[in-house]
């Protein structure tokens, strides 16, 4: 009989390939437009204001805003949720299990974040997104190892599979601490008590879904207006979601079951559609050279690279670790560059970074679409060099 939890990691695998190409598709289907008679359409649809009544009281956002803001809420909920299934009862329960993935990532982000902070620090401008290069995208990254790495080991699944959602974790904190606005200070009581009603529920191992989810969508308004960054709210309100109550009764599995779905099919190819609209026009060999795109490209295509495979040789060498059966380190070369595709949080951060700002905005679109397309083909063609 097949164990469940290779079960569980080809269902992952094989929903990361649709994932992954969806993404893809929306992402050139968005720069075709953007480079056709329909550029005006396309952005004149995604900045119309839409508009929510409640009796006397009405909250308006643009299209854009509402995917960037409201939706991608949803999606972080589910970062949080599994983050928060994995800490507990996945690949990152124990200390053995977390030492590898956790010193990898925080590597991984170290490294690219350094190498943009070289190219950019005479520019103040450009700083504010020095952590653009710091995300993998898991989507993309679990999709290219599900197409191109079948024959290679579970373990590195494994391995790819908690650094990524590591690596989320680090993005979420960075957000948290160095994206947010303005703060309002009157807010943080609404979102404290949100926070405190959310635990009296966890504590009292309530079940159903309804409550969690009202209390989410006042907590999200409340960080909204605050001016920390409003998606911090999903996280927060995954965290708190209840694992296990009985038994039979998994109310996170069954709220991320839900969830899923709508967010990798459609959430996701929404957010890569709307933001991912680049114009060639204004691309020249100037904008090529200039030192956000390539402190972006660096930044993913090497420091991923060399912050990732260097903490498995560290790590290795100190005895910390002992590498798995059948598993080598050029099979970690392989994840290290895989780990250099960053497009929805890096896109998501550049967003917030360069958000009065598009033509820096455009210059790290371009960053972070090249850096994760070489980072791809440069990991395919490891995969085939390392398939023996």
């Amino acid at each position: 009989m097949i164990p469940q939890r290779l079960v569980n990691f080809a269902l992952l695998f094989h929903q990361a390939v649709n994932k992954g190409l969806l993404l893809f598709s929306c992402t050139v289907l968005a720069i075709i437009i953007a480079n056709t008679k329909f550029a005006s359409l396309y952005h004149r649809f995604i900045e119309q204001n839409f508009q929510i009544s409640l009796g006397p009281n009405s909250f308006s956002l643009s299209i854009h805003a509402w995917i960037n803001e409201f939706l991608m809420a949803l999606f972080f909920l589910v970062v949080g949720m599994e983050i928060k299934r994995e800490m507990i009862d996945g690949h990152l329960k124990s200390k053995s299990q977390r030492i590898l993935p956790i010193v990898a990532a925080c590597f991984g982000v170290i490294f690219p974040v350094l190498i943009y902070i070289a190219f950019n620090h005479h520019d103040e401008i450009a700083m504010q997104a020095w952590a653009i290069p710091a995300a993998t995208d898991i989507a993309f990254a679990l999709g290219v190892f599900a197409v191109f790495g079948r024959k290679l080991p579970l373990t590195l699944r494994v391995f790819l599979t908690a650094l990524a959602i590591i690596d989320d974790l680090i993005a979420v904190i960075i957000i948290a601490l160095f994206y947010s606005g303005d703060l309002y200070l009157g807010y943080f009581i609404p979102i404290t008590l949100c926070c405190l009603l959310l635990y009296l529920l966890n504590r009292a191992k309530f079940s159903a879904l309804g409550p969690y989810l009202i209390i989410g969508i006042f907590m999200w308004y409340f960080f909204f207006k605050s001016g920390i960054h409003s998606t911090i709210s999903g996280v927060i309100l995954g965290m708190f979601i209840p694992l296990k109550v009985s038994n039979n009764d998994f109310p996170l599995k069954r709220l991320e079951k839900v969830l899923a779905p709508y967010v990798e099919y459609l959430i996701l190819p929404l957010f890569a559609f709307s933001n991912s609209g680049i114009c060639f026009g204004s691309i020249n060999l100037a904008s090529l050279h200039h030192s956000v795109v390539i402190g972006i490209v660096l930044g993913l295509l090497v420091g991923k690279a060399f912050g990732i495979s260097l903490t498995v040789h560290i790590l290795k060498a100190l005895k910390i670790i002992i590498l798995p059966e059948n598993v080598q380190m050029k099979h970690y070369y392989y994840i290290s560059v895989l780990c250099g595709i960053g497009f929805t949080m890096s896109l998501f951060i550049a967003l917030i970074a360069f958000e009065n700002n598009l033509i820096y905005l455009e210059l790290a679109k371009i960053g972070i679409i090249l850096g994760s397309l070489i980072s791809t083909i440069m990991a395919v063609v490891l995969m085939k060099i390392f398939k023996e």
